[in-house]
């Protein structure tokens, strides 16, 4: 079942006006964004339902369910990330992604969901991803490579990818009882655009390319520009009933729509990082001593 989840009024009418299951936040604040989406996962998880996580600008090209998520016993597992957190990409030479993901529900999910919201609650930078990815490097995880590694140029950073799952074991004790937690192929589930050749056989199942811009324009400017937009023009305008919303989808999408890579102007996606995390801050919020799962 999908359940499509927001912060916008608009999207929010739009798709009650339709049917179509969604919770929406109508929150301007960044910072709250990411803790309200980090604890909405955190009950899901309590109430005992797995489930995956994808931004709207991750687009699907292939079903991932049966290959990577049916039969895992993996508590997490994640696509890759690019370099942030930084601290982390020196320690592994790639970082976890929060925008797209899997969840079972089980203990070790539950405490990794509760420490990351702990953490993003007192860190000055306000994201999940940097909380999360620290929390794990925090707790000494070890990554073991199931394929042939090979690295890719980011900036300044050499990143480390491999060309199947890579698996993250524990090794203090009530953790190692906990299990396990994964990350999928970047090549399969691609974050930073691959210019080398891909086969057949390579074929991303998932696209979540990092663009210059967070900004609603600006992703689907950046989307229409390698071939990754499928709706038809005046998609939104066309009504929907609730039993017959498979054939509503395939109406307002474009047929054997092909992606096309292109190169990224890395100088704009260092501008927008740099002032995604720019943070004021605060004299007067005292840190909490540092938690542990032991």
């Amino acid at each position: 079942r999908r359940v499509h989840g927001g912060f916008d009024n608009d999207v929010r009418d739009w798709m009650t006006d339709r049917g179509i299951p969604q919770f929406s936040f109508p929150l301007k604040f960044r910072p709250a964004v990411w803790m309200v989406r980090l604890l909405i996962f955190y009950s899901i998880a309590q109430i005992g339902i797995d489930f995956i996580h994808s931004d709207t600008d991750c687009m699907w090209l292939r079903d991932p369910v049966p290959r990577f998520f049916a039969n895992t016993e993996h508590a997490m597992v994640f696509s890759q990330g690019s370099s942030t957190p930084g601290k982390t990409a020196q320690v592994w030479g790639f970082v976890l992604c929060m925008g797209f993901f899997l969840a079972r529900a089980t203990p070790l999910t539950r405490l990794l969901l509760h420490e990351t919201a702990q953490h993003l609650l007192w860190d000055t930078r306000m994201d999940d991803q940097i909380s999360f990815n620290l929390i794990l490097e925090r707790w000494s995880v070890q990554w073991h490579a199931l394929g042939q590694l090979y690295t890719k140029r980011w900036f300044r950073w050499l990143i480390i990818c491999s060309k199947d799952m890579r698996v993250g074991y524990f090794h203090r004790t009530r953790l190692r009882k906990m299990g396990t937690v994964a990350v999928l192929p970047h090549h399969l589930f691609m974050r930073l655009i691959m210019k080398e050749p891909l086969t057949e056989e390579d074929a991303p199942y998932a696209l979540h390319l990092l663009s210059p811009n967070t900004g609603g324009v600006y992703k689907v400017h950046f989307l229409r520009k390698h071939g990754l937009w499928n709706l038809n023009e005046g998609w939104e305008n066309v009504s929907v009933q609730p039993d017959i919303r498979d054939t509503w989808i395939r109406s307002i999408t474009a047929p054997n729509v092909k992606y096309h890579l292109l190169p990224i102007n890395n100088d704009e996606i260092m501008a927008e990082r740099q002032s995604r995390h720019r943070r004021p801050q605060s004299n007067n919020r005292t840190r909490p001593r540092e938690s542990t799962p032991l």
